[in-house]
């Protein structure tokens, strides 16, 4: 009995050991985060500066007491992220995971949710069913704490308060809630360009405050493939609005206006600087025939500009042209008798060079 009592003893300490190193390789494992995705890896080494967080399944292994805003549960921050679901954002009381602070997941459930909670993993605050993450494209987010509404929101874009995602109200505000980090769930994710800003920072429309690097994307179809139909772009009215944006490219900025989220017959395409950038045209459907030509085209190849499209009921007609103003510099026109007003859904492409996006706003 005492030699089995031994051996006994040995089989648990070598039971013991061989489980401690399984936990230590898990724990190594763990915090070395999620596998890598190439497609991920490759765009994520375009970006300068980007970062993978350490941490999966919610937890919060990155904190920097640097990295928190100016006013405790007051004020605002930006961030870029490169993912395919599970963006997860703390903004705790204390440099570490606490009970209580904020949490913001973005692309929950397979990129189906958007939720606000009072700690990791906890209490909800808010749900909605819409998420924006745009798998292979750097899209910048915004975070606002407001202590005097004791809200909590979040939305897309370099401006707090404009395409809100989703806004709570806390009774038992959280106004120590300063520090900020970044996790994601079992997938990677990529962070990039924090900018942080405090109460007084830009409200809805106001500009990018300290962010002058507005977040740019490359279109994920080409040869005039329509891919992405983001919610965000779609026009505010049927029939009277305006479509902004900034671009760069040496010939064949492409722009479709389709009455639903896909490539549809009949829709508005709008080519800018197409044909080795000769020329310009409107069609009625994608790569069919044109219903209005010009010799205009993108007059700095290879440099930002700034874009409108515009529909506009009362004339029938749609149009783009060039700078801030819709209506000035107009590079295209067509009137159309049986416009198609219900063409609200936006979508960019390109053709056989690559040509950058930015700034996307819609107006009436």
């Amino acid at each position: 009995m005492r030699t089995g009592s031994i051996v006994g003893a040995n089989s648990r300490r070598a039971l013991g050991a061989a489980m401690l190193a399984a936990l230590m390789s898990s724990v190594s494992a763990f915090a070395q985060g999620v596998a890598a995705d190439p497609e991920l890896e490759a765009r994520a080494a375009q970006q300068p500066g980007s970062i993978r967080v350490g941490g999966v399944h919610g937890v919060y292994l990155e904190w920097d007491a640097a990295r928190r805003l100016p006013d405790a549960g007051n004020g605002y921050f930006t961030f870029r992220a490169l993912a395919d679901k599970d963006i997860h954002v703390a903004i705790s009381p204390v440099p570490r995971t606490n009970n209580p602070m904020y949490e913001i997941v973005i692309g929950a459930w397979a990129n189906s949710l958007t939720y606000i909670r009072r700690s990791a993993q906890g209490q909800q605050l808010g749900v909605a069913d819409k998420a924006i993450v745009h798998r292979g494209s750097w899209d910048r987010y915004w975070v606002r704490l407001d202590r005097s509404e004791q809200t909590i929101s979040v939305g897309l874009g370099a401006n707090p308060g404009r395409n809100v995602l989703l806004q709570a109200k806390d009774p038992h505000y959280v106004d120590q809630a300063a520090y900020i980090a970044f996790t994601t769930w079992e997938s990677p994710v990529y962070y990039a360009d924090l900018v942080i800003g405090g109460a007084s920072g830009p409200g809805p429309g106001t500009g990018t405050g300290t962010d002058t690097v507005p977040a740019s994307f490359r279109p994920r179809g080409d040869h005039g493939n329509y891919v992405d139909w983001r919610p965000e772009w779609t026009l505010p009215s049927t029939g009277d609005a305006t479509l902004h944006f900034r671009a760069k490219g040496r010939n064949d900025i492409h722009v479709a206006l389709s009455p639903s989220r896909h490539v549809a017959t009949p829709m508005y395409e709008i080519v800018i600087g197409g044909w080795g950038n000769s020329r310009s045209v409107i069609r009625r459907s994608a790569q069919e025939r044109e219903i209005a030509a010009s010799n205009r085209r993108i007059s700095s190849p290879g440099q930002w500009g700034d874009y409108w499209v515009r529909l506009e009921r009362s004339t029938q007609t749609v149009s783009a042209g060039t700078g801030a103003t819709p209506g000035q510099n107009v590079l295209i026109a067509y009137r159309d008798p049986a416009l198609i007003d219900n063409a609200v859904h936006v979508s960019f492409s390109q053709w056989d060079t690559p040509v950058e996006y930015s700034n996307v706003t819609v107006s009436r």
